[in-house]
């Protein structure tokens, strides 16, 4: 028999002492490669923003000395608009909970830290496969529904549902005249660069080697192709084959629900909303919530002391918001890209 002391055993010991708890939420949700804190953002100040588009433009003629001139009217242009959407999230805290199990940690910040997370991570999500046509007229258009009103160009390259091409994201590159930014593309397409640099080398290519690396550079990871860097995010999920684009785009980009799992690689040019820098930006609203906005912050703050029929208070979070894209030239894709070794 062990002696414990006074007490009989161990657990009669143990009756007498509790657990020391350490204060607020350890992370286990982590997920990387966020555009939020990268887009660039504009002010919007109604409910919604029109733009236009070159369409055609004027061509000048050479004519003879003395030769009469002929009067022309060529220029128009497609009109775009977005109109701003409303995300919120809310969630009550009840007053009993907050002041008897406060003790140990502070229920409303964790609340309001934990609202922001889930927004963010919602918006981080429809930044990329929102679709306002197809899927909800509430949501936002993402990356793919942008990208998917270049088909049938090089601005929106179907993979074939094979290993992804070089030569594709080439040809995007040079298709996106503004410039771009980023290329933003899964972990999983990020790991094939990877490869290509390091052991793997390109699928089935036949001739000399042109990338050298040093003893130090083993193992690192690819941060730029062509120059552009390379964003990887865990926001890019497997997606369906053959959905959301085509010569015919009436569905939207769906993510993986059977068969191979497919994946996509976007380049994006970012702007201002202005006629000079053209590329992909967020436009928000002024409007919401009843503390102003800290710098850099896209959710608006709305604290309510008292609900009706509950003893409890409450958290909103609201924003005013939408994707802009000035420019088609602005965003580009390669889609239908298989988990495999990458080719010339």
């Amino acid at each position: 028999m062990t002696i414990i002391g006074h007490w009989k055993t161990l657990a009669e010991a143990q009756k007498l002492s509790l657990t020391q708890m350490v204060t607020g939420i350890f992370p286990e949700v982590i997920e990387m490669g966020g555009l939020l804190p990268r887009i660039p953002g504009v002010q919007v100040t109604g409910t919604s923003l029109t733009w236009n588009r070159e369409l055609s433009l004027p061509s000048a003629k050479f004519v003879d000395v003395h030769e009469q001139l002929t009067w022309d009217a060529e220029s128009d242009y497609t009109q775009m608009e977005i109109v701003l959407k409303l995300v919120a999230k809310q969630t009550p805290l009840d007053k009993f909970v907050e002041s008897t199990y406060g003790s140990y940690n502070n229920y409303k910040a964790i609340q309001i830290q934990e609202l922001r997370k889930g927004c963010t991570r919602t918006m981080e999500d429809k930044l990329i496969y929102g679709d306002t046509t197809y899927v909800a007229s509430k949501e936002i258009d993402g990356w793919h529904a942008w990208a998917a009103l270049n088909t049938g160009t090089d601005l929106d390259i179907d993979g074939g549902e094979g290993a992804h091409s070089l030569m594709n994201l080439r040809k995007m590159i040079d298709a996106m005249k503004m410039g771009c930014d980023i290329l933003l593309m899964p972990y999983e397409l990020g790991r094939r660069f990877d490869a290509l640099a390091q052991e793997q080398g390109v699928a089935s290519f036949v001739g000399p080697w042109r990338i050298a690396a040093t003893a130090q550079d083993m193992g690192k990871p690819v941060l730029f192709y062509d120059g552009v860097p390379i964003v990887r995010s865990d926001f890019m999920k497997a997606e369906q084959a053959n959905t959301g684009g085509g010569s015919s785009y009436t569905t939207a980009r769906g993510k993986y629900a059977s068969g191979t799992k497919q994946y996509s690689i976007f380049g994006i040019k970012w702007g201002s909303g202005s006629p000079e820098n053209p590329g992909v930006c967020l436009a928000w609203g002024n409007g919401g919530g009843d503390r102003p906005r800290a710098a850099g912050e896209v959710f608006s703050y709305t604290e309510f002391d008292k609900l009706e029929d509950y003893d409890a208070s409450g958290v909103r979070l609201t924003a005013y918001l939408n994707t802009l894209v000035g420019s088609s030239k602005c965003i580009g894709r390669v889609h239908d890209i298989t988990d495999a070794a990458i080719t010339a």
